[in-house]
């Protein structure tokens, strides 16, 4: 049976106006520091949990956030979700997540959310949802979709990857590998960047330089046919989970990463720090653009407007041995970190084995390599 606050009074022979002004913050000045302690060890023991349900039924704030993402999140969006959960608890918020199918409709989310009480609705990259200005409460769109209002300036981030290709490297012809056309606008910024990148320089990218992964059936033979009869010596990828599939696949036909074909990712996402050959990168900053979501949310829900413009937070570089450059920092494994133990880079854990990773020279396979042109 459920704790109620007369129920704590009842154990504490005490007003239920004592016990209601502690567990609701107000007793200061009213109730000693001794009784309200009381009250609130009493609480716990007895198992109370705040009904805010009922707050709200009784015409209070619930201080409750939704955030929507889908089933399926583009490259770093569950670490997003984390933070901006993260911040809206340090502001006093509760958080309620709704994970949204493939076939989920515009208006199911938002609506089970506002059912619920919420004050406002955070869509991280759903990109099937766009949020009308007759919502019945501010409804924050985050990340490569329709009216967005704050998002990561991916195009500068692969411009800036591709121009470290061409000037660092010496890459002229870079190609670019996504996963399909889900998150299409996100990998359409990217693939601009790549195009971008190359015309800084007066180099050129040709259409048939862009490889979709999901589309298993050519993918294989059309990556051979880039690498091996087009020249091309560089990939910048979608985000980090392809650059390493494409890493392990290249590694495992016997092409050389970095000295045959170099490989950059997007997102910045710890793993690739432990992958075959570390990544090279373009971080998103998670913990910035978490921070600033949870700021314009609380202005939507105090009443500030929107600007109407997208805010864009640039995105940096982090360059890694799949594309030619020193790890800036030595990888610490980090349940080895979190011990805080020592531990021994040629020990085989250390050096990935155990994650079924095989170096390229130990690979019999080498049909696929070439000079590099």
């Amino acid at each position: 049976m459920r704790t109620r606050l007369k129920d704590i009074a009842r154990q504490l022979d005490c007003s239920l106006q004592t016990v209601s002004l502690v567990m609701n913050g107000k007793y200061h000045g009213r109730v000693t520091e001794a009784r309200a302690r009381e009250v609130r060890e009493t609480a716990e023991k007895m198992g109370y949990v705040v009904n805010f349900s009922a707050g709200c039924l009784r015409g209070k704030r619930s201080h409750a956030v939704g955030v929507i993402q889908p089933a399926v999140s583009p490259g770093g969006f569950p670490d997003l979700a984390a933070t901006v959960a993260r911040h809206l608890q340090k502001s006093g918020y509760q958080v309620y997540f709704y994970i949204q199918d493939a076939d989920g409709t515009n208006r199911e989310a938002i609506t089970s959310l506002v059912s619920r009480g919420v004050e406002g609705v955070i869509l991280l990259d759903c990109y099937n949802i766009v949020p009308h200005r007759d919502e019945l409460c501010p409804v924050l769109a985050v990340g490569s979709m329709a009216n967005s209002e704050i998002s990561v300036d991916k195009r500068s981030g692969v411009r800036n990857a591709a121009a470290h290709l061409i000037r660092c490297h010496g890459h002229r012809k870079i190609g670019f590998v996504t996963n399909g056309s889900r998150f299409s606008l996100s990998s359409a910024e990217k693939l601009d960047g790549v195009r971008l990148g190359l015309a800084d320089a007066d180099l050129e990218f040709a259409p048939e330089f862009c490889v979709d992964v999901s589309r298993v059936a050519d993918c294989e033979a059309r990556l051979r046919k880039l690498v091996v009869e087009s020249g091309v010596t560089a990939f910048c990828c979608a985000n980090d989970y392809v650059a390493g599939r494409l890493i392990s696949y290249l590694t495992r036909r016997g092409v050389r990463v970095p000295e045959d074909v170099a490989v950059v990712g997007f997102d910045g996402l710890n793993f690739g720090e432990f992958s075959q050959v570390p990544l090279a990168t373009v971080v998103q900053p998670f913990e910035l653009l978490g921070r600033r979501t949870v700021e314009i949310m609380l202005d939507r829900i105090s009443g500030i407007a929107p600007s109407g413009r997208t805010e864009l937070l640039a995105p940096a570089f982090r360059p890694g041995p799949s594309c030619g450059c020193p790890l800036p920092h030595e990888p610490v494994l980090p349940m080895v970190e979190w011990l805080g133990l020592s531990y021994d880079q040629s020990d085989p854990v250390y050096a990935g084995e155990l994650a079924g990773f095989v170096s390229p020279n130990q690979h019999p396979l080498y049909f696929f390599s070439r000079e590099k042109k």
